[in-house]
């Protein structure tokens, strides 16, 4: 098949507009189609440790709520507070990170650092909820976990030391069940708390403004201007989440305390970093589909353009000497005009005309007397052929074209063997 007939480019271009549309509607909607599934402490996460309650909970209520994934944008400001929930301590990788070189390791140790560094100067506000748990998965029920275990108490601490410097003495504590506690800076009264038996609290004197505190220690604390802490996870996970005024809270912290309309939830310090320059995008599905397009089209351009300015076409031959090529596009001529009996009819009739002036027949002899006579002078020079034969079939309505050519043949040697010409 022509690469380039009207056929071709049409099937070319519908199979390539259909897949170009296709390509852009996952791209689109790829958030929504191509969703990740995890296990783990993040906003991705539908297992009892995850995050992704409170993502939907923030964005159901009016807030913008942005997945931070590019270590090299910010993308928080003022009214847009940075969720730092539950980082991995340093010099732990993050679960998903198991293949690590020690140079990356190193550099892993830092990332928090780093971040909460850039916060500060552009003065962004950053809210830093400390790790609690280390999750197993549960491989019959991908996103599930069939266990957790506590952090070492430890951990936690070196979290506290990145965010408040390595001179802070502050410690964590698990005093046990926690129900009532006082917020009176978030405008919240007597809020009722169900953190379970495994309650996480910063010890008093961590040096931190508490903002949700009880006898034991300190839930949520203010460490600096634009810093604020909180101890225990269990206020916004998906198992905590819907206990008690945890919602109730959280809401107040953002929205009341930090006039919030909308969150940053970083998500590179859990592994899930990605490149959004243009380049990187254009070479990752579904957009990869996109770029597949433009690059065939180039190809399918280059292609066309080179057989219209490629080198030039080699002349048509010479026309051949002699009354070959005349018969032959007679030939032609006669075969396109599709009725082979008609033909065949009228080269038999002009056959007969131009035999009877070659012998003197009279003038006005009908075809009915004009047969029997050429049949006569037929036999008399001893050519044998019966011509009411090839008369009666060239008028046969069953007649098929190779026959018919088999008669025009048997005429045209008819004809030369009476006027003896080869």
């Amino acid at each position: 098949m022509n690469p380039f007939s009207r056929r071709a480019l049409a099937i070319i271009f519908g199979v390539g507009l259909t897949t170009f549309v296709l390509g852009l509607v996952l791209t689109a909607f790829s958030a929504e189609i191509f969703d990740l599934t995890s296990f783990h402490a993040d906003s991705f996460s539908y297992s009892l440790v995850g995050h992704r309650a409170f993502a939907e909970l923030l964005g159901e209520s009016g807030l913008v709520v942005v997945t931070r994934r590019n270590k090299r944008v910010l993308q928080a400001r003022e009214r847009f507070p940075l969720l730092v929930l539950e980082p991995p301590p340093p010099g732990v990788l993050p679960l998903l990170h198991t293949d690590r070189s020690a140079e990356e390791e190193r550099e892993e140790e830092d990332l928090l650092q780093l971040l909460l560094d850039r916060a500060a100067d552009a003065g962004v506000p950053v809210l830093l909820a400390l790790p609690k748990w280390i999750p197993t998965p549960d491989f019959r029920h991908p996103g599930w976990i069939s266990s957790r275990r506590l952090r070492e108490l430890d951990e936690l601490e070196r979290v506290i030391r990145v965010a408040l410097g390595s001179g802070s003495s502050a410690s964590v504590l698990r005093p046990g069940a926690l129900r009532h506690v006082q917020a009176h800076a978030l405008g919240v009264q007597t809020p009722e708390l169900d953190l379970g038996e495994e309650a996480q609290l910063f010890s008093r004197s961590a040096g931190l403004e508490p903002l949700v505190w009880c006898e034991q220690g300190v839930l949520i604390g203010r460490a600096r201007k634009g810093l604020i802490l909180i101890s225990d996870p269990t206020l916004f996970n998906n198992q905590g989440l819907g206990r008690g005024d945890h919602a109730e809270l959280m809401m107040a912290l953002l929205v009341d305390l930090l006039s919030a309309e909308g969150v940053v939830i970083d998500e590179t310090l859990h592994g899930y970093e990605r490149d959004n320059s243009l380049l990187a995008q254009a070479m990752r599905f579904p957009l990869a589909v996109v770029t597949i397009h433009a690059v065939l089209a180039a190809l399918l351009a280059a292609w066309w353009l080179a057989s219209r300015f490629g080198k030039p076409l080699p002349p048509p031959p010479e026309l051949p000497p002699g009354k070959r090529l005349l018969l032959d596009n007679t030939a032609e001529l006669l075969h396109s005009a599709g009725d082979h009996a008609d033909t065949l009819r009228r080269y038999l009739k002009v056959t007969m005309i131009s035999l009877a002036r070659r012998f003197s027949v009279p003038e006005g002899t009908s075809e009915r007397e004009l047969v029997p006579r050429l049949q006569s002078l037929s036999r008399a020079r001893g050519v044998e052929i019966d011509l009411k034969q090839i008369e009666s079939r060239a008028s046969s309505p069953t007649l098929k074209p190779q026959e018919a050519l088999r008669l025009a043949r048997k005429i045209h040697s008819w004809r030369n063997m009476l006027t003896d010409t080869r």
